[in-house]
């Protein structure tokens, strides 16, 4: 199980993720795949920490760069993954979708994914000699474009590096404050499809990414997935309705071709959905 932001990540596309930001502090993951997945949305780098929780050097740049406001205001520009071994506090109980799990409360990150990642970037990335903590700069499928060690980070250097892969990326970047508000708008929209449906959804969506999400085409690209698995789960249904139909269950499959009738109208499984229907009658 994937905990990301304090709920099971991953698997299934409609269970929309939210950021769950914490005020005047950055927000930290512990997951390259939910990072990854953040970053592509919102068109920016991934910022990599590994290091040794105990480790003197990782102290001093948490002092002199992590805990300051600078840091803060452009960790909004990137996903912050922290591969950290060790624990600079006692982990806490956390129960996520009834299972008891150990949490690290310092970066707000399951602890077990935290020192996981750090054994992942250890043996893919660690390919080198550096100076406690190793940052790495990783593009938004995980390619490397930049690393520098502990000493080298400075509250400016930061700000540099991040402005400068980003540009590499090209595009706009979209903010942690932004994206974690689009995502909110976008969750409760999907959220809304077993009373208002799911035609409802798509215009709602549509509609979205004419006024707000124009300037932002990775956003977009989400939205079309998203799309897509909205109608993916009305073909489940008609094919659920034809397993009950061949199974004598009729009246079952009835309501559900009738449910996805309601739904979809004016789309194509709509139509799909009534031909469905009528073949059952004939």
């Amino acid at each position: 199980m994937l905990v990301v932001d304090g709920a099971v990540f991953g698997g299934d596309l409609l269970k929309v993720p939210v950021p769950d930001v914490i005020e005047l502090k950055p927000r930290w993951m512990a997951s390259m795949e939910a990072a990854r997945f953040e970053a592509e949305i919102r068109n920016c780098p991934i910022l990599v920490v590994y290091s040794d929780a105990g480790h003197a050097g990782f102290d001093t740049v948490w002092r002199n760069v992590y805990s300051r406001a600078e840091f803060l205001r452009t960790s909004e520009q990137c996903v912050l993954l922290i591969a950290l071994s060790g624990d600079r506090a006692a982990p806490e109980k956390r129960t996520v979708d009834g299972v008891e799990i150990e949490w690290d409360p310092v970066f707000q990150v399951p602890r077990k994914d935290r020192l996981r990642l750090n054994q992942s970037i250890e043996g893919v990335y660690v390919t080198q000699s550096y100076m406690n903590p190793l940052h790495l700069v990783l593009d938004t499928i995980g390619t490397e474009l930049s690393r520098f060690d502990g000493h080298e980070l400075t509250g400016q250097t930061f700000v540099d590096e991040i402005r400068a892969q980003q540009k590499r990326l090209g595009g706009e970047a979209v903010f942690l404050t932004q994206y974690r508000d689009f995502m909110v708008r976008i969750r409760t929209i999907v959220e809304a499809r077993e009373k208002q449906g799911h035609a409802h959804c798509f215009a709602e969506l549509d509609k979205l990414c004419k006024k707000e999400l124009s300037p932002h085409p990775s956003f977009q690209g989400y939205i079309e997935r998203l799309k897509g698995a909205l109608t993916a789960e009305g073909e489940r249904w008609i094919e659920e309705a034809d397993k009950m139909h061949r199974r004598g269950q009729d009246d079952e499959a009835r309501k559900l071709l009738l449910k996805v009738i309601r739904s979809f109208r004016g789309r194509d499984l709509e139509i799909k959905a009534r031909k469905a229907l009528e073949a059952m009658k004939s």
